[in-house]
């Protein structure tokens, strides 16, 4: 028999974005999971109880084994689906499509709220934001969306390449009415379309972070959802036990974590 499969829990807060791609890809590969709420702020006793003072959220963990950042943690999900029936065709990463969805996420941040009396009296020519952000919306549906697809790969279901722009393209509302269903009907169903796949496939328990302790000191059995080995000829020159500290590259870098290789 088989080891059951491996126990993944996220700790976040709920209006979160970065978590929110997360809980997309979960849901995409099929993957149920449990949740801890943190506070949205620091401190986060929960964590600083195990030693973790990485403040960015979200973090997983699988098994004993956490992880930090939606690149790293995305990476790991899809080398779980591959190892699941996860009904996917290309549980493969598409790094391009990544960046793209991020610069769609950064656009959106910039655009005014929905409800703000901004929307409500626009100004006479669109913001740069809104400009940009058409920009990217008229390269979707024409090349994205071409010949009728429903998703970006084609086929009936949505793949890795569709979450990593519908995360940041579904925040558009601050960009009317230069983007709407009326002027971009293919994108608007593309939208729906992502959503309604994934909504019945979100397995989600809430806990306490009380139970994810008792979780987090058991290693994982699954060789695939373990931590990958340390390689000895790695870009950074990092040696098995050296110490070092991780922090994110644009913000949240006042609490970095520290610990050995």
């Amino acid at each position: 028999m088989s080891p059951p499969r491996p126990e993944i829990i996220v700790y976040s807060y709920d209006w979160a974005p970065n978590p929110q791609k997360l809980f997309q890809f979960l849901s995409l590969f099929a993957i149920p999971y449990k949740c801890v709420e943190l506070p949205p702020t620091m401190p986060r006793p929960q964590l600083a109880a195990i030693g973790i003072t990485y403040r960015r959220t979200p973090l997983l963990s699988i098994g004993s084994d956490m992880y930090v950042g939606n690149a790293r943690i995305i990476a790991k999900l899809a080398d779980i689906a591959q190892h699941s029936s996860t009904g996917l065709s290309d549980p493969t990463k598409h790094p391009e499509y990544d960046a793209l969805g991020q610069l769609a996420f950064q656009l959106a941040a910039a655009l005014p709220p929905p409800d703000t009396a901004m929307l409500q009296d626009p100004p006479s020519s669109p913001t740069a934001p809104t400009c940009t952000m058409l920009s990217l919306a008229q390269l979707v549906q024409p090349h994205f969306l071409r010949d009728g697809r429903r998703f970006f790969l084609g086929g009936g279901t949505p793949s890795t390449a569709d979450l990593h722009l519908h995360w940041g393209l579904q925040t558009h509302s601050g960009a009317k009415p230069e983007i709407s269903a009326s002027s971009h009907p293919a994108l608007f169903a593309w939208l729906d379309a992502v959503a309604q796949f994934l909504a019945p496939r979100r397995v989600e328990t809430r806990i306490a972070m009380e139970e994810a302790y008792e979780v987090l000191r058991v290693p994982p059995t699954h060789e695939y959802a373990k931590f990958v080995p340390h390689v000895r000829d790695n870009p950074e020159g990092l040696s098995e036990g050296q110490m070092v500290e991780v922090t994110p590259t644009d913000s949240g870098r006042s609490g970095p974590q520290g610990g050995g290789c």
